[in-house]
């Protein structure tokens, strides 16, 4: 189902299914109309929670800071797992994928402003990865350090998200 319902949202990303349990997804997501064009990967195992990852462009650093809210080896920090935020029920295509589409906006936010607008909480503050330094020269300014909150309610793909079937 959970296949289904994303080939029939993005029908340009691709979409497998890996030893019968591991659903990977890969696509290009554009957060907003000014917006550069991401891969994202997507990783959902039955029973698990989904992964995801920026694949490129590669994300950066801001003055010398990490991305606020990535968990290790990249994957972004998209709902709090333990407060029922997502559940296995709930649609990948309306919820995960417009949400990492969701994260790119605050994240091209962030780089332009040192400001995380998503806010909400990251588990385990000091989780995040390592991303090698890249220069910045935008105005440094302080920022909080949250994920949105998305409580029950699942976020649709509304304007956040646009998909392209090429790449920039």
């Amino acid at each position: 189902m959970q296949r289904l319902q994303l080939r029939r949202a993005f029908p340009n990303a691709r979409c497998d299914v890996k030893r019968r349990r591991v659903l990977q997804w890969t696509g290009q997501l554009r957060p907003t109309p000014l917006s550069r064009g991401y891969t994202v990967r997507m990783s959902y195992e039955l029973g698990e929670s989904p992964n995801v990852w920026v694949v490129d462009p590669p994300l950066e650093r801001r003055d010398g800071e990490l991305p606020p809210h990535l968990y290790p080896k990249q994957r972004l920090c998209l709902f709090l797992p333990g407060k029922r935020e997502w559940d296995k029920t709930m649609s990948l295509a309306a919820t995960i994928v417009p949400w990492a589409s969701e994260w790119l906006m605050h994240y091209e936010l962030w780089l332009a402003t040192g400001v995380w607008s998503g806010g909400g909480e990251h588990p385990g503050g000091d989780d995040v990865v390592d991303i090698p330094q890249r220069a910045r020269s935008a105005p440094s300014s302080s920022g909080t350090n949250a994920i949105a909150s998305r409580g029950s309610s699942a976020r649709t793909a509304g304007a956040a998200l646009a998909e392209s079937g090429g790449s920039d």
